[in-house]
């Protein structure tokens, strides 16, 4: 069973909630409860030995209370889909244990804000942002470039527009039409470690940073 004492770390646990508001409220408040007696069943608090977690049909607040059941030396990947198109704050995830602990991370609809100085450690990194700026994309860019660390990172939603991140990036390396009406700005800078290139790839509202 799920809850019974681990004598090691297995790979992943999935909960996936059901689109409907109300049975997904009452889904969460079911996973919180089972945790909760089985703490108090137990004297002890649990934490769960797992590599892997993801948790879709989600909100912020369910994110941090389930995520705290975890053992934050074991999970190294997670991935999140929250319920709304727009990214809600998820501010706070980067204080816990868990974080630095992770390699790989997935956040549909959560924004961590400061990304450029929350991720470099991890090796990839793909998430929904409110609001990107240009200075964003050239530390993201300058430190993919520096550490070599982070292979991957994805950003999507963001309001404004590509031609603020030109100046940041400069030329363009090549553009070309992605879909009708859509271009596809692609930029290549050589990083510091021999044979490696960054390619950043500007699509609509996904700014792409992937190191070759």
């Amino acid at each position: 069973m799920l809850l019974k004492h681990q004598k090691s770390i297995s790979q992943e646990l999935n909960f996936i909630a059901l689109s409907d508001p109300e049975k997904r409220t009452e889904f969460w408040d079911t996973i919180r409860k089972v945790l909760a007696d089985t703490e108090a069943t137990t004297g002890t608090k649990l934490l769960l030995e797992k590599r892997s977690l993801t948790l879709r049909n989600v909100m912020a607040p369910d994110v941090f209370s389930i995520l705290n059941y975890f053992n934050p030396n074991c999970i190294e990947e997670i991935q999140f889909k929250g319920e709304f198109r727009v990214a809600q704050p998820l501010y706070g995830i980067v204080d816990l244990p868990h974080w630095n602990h992770l390699t790989d991370v997935t956040l549909h609809g959560f924004d961590i804000g400061n990304i450029a100085q929350n991720i470099s450690h991890l090796e990839w990194f793909s998430a929904d942002v409110r609001v990107l700026t240009a200075e964003d994309v050239l530390q993201i860019k300058n430190m993919m470039l520096r550490s070599g660390q982070l292979k991957m990172c994805k950003l999507y939603g963001y309001s404004n527009q590509n031609e603020s991140f030109q100046q940041s990036l400069g030329p363009i390396f090549t553009e070309e039409e992605f879909q009708e009406g859509i271009q596809e700005q692609t930029w290549k800078f050589n990083s510091s470690i021999p044979g490696n290139v960054l390619e950043v790839k500007c699509v609509g509202p996904t700014i792409v940073f992937e190191m070759t």
